[in-house]
């Protein structure tokens, strides 16, 4: 069995468990965890996070890319 990516650590670092989903934010272009800051609330949804979740997990990935301003 192969390591997990980064992209898959910090993924469920923030909650995100569901290897598909995982694997549908990866088949966005998401291959650095810097990538994960370009995603999107429609994009989170998209590939199947509930709509609150989805919320609160771009408005962390907004604060945190701005924290690396």
């Amino acid at each position: 069995m192969s390591e997990p990516s980064p992209v898959a650590l910090k993924l469920k670092a923030l909650g995100i468990d569901d290897e598909a989903i995982i694997e549908k934010i990866v088949a966005l272009g998401a291959t650095s965890i810097e990538d994960l800051d370009g995603l999107t609330e429609t994009d989170l949804i998209t590939v199947g996070i509930p709509v609150l979740k989805a919320r609160k997990l771009a408005a962390h990935l907004l604060e945190a890319s701005e924290d690396d301003l």
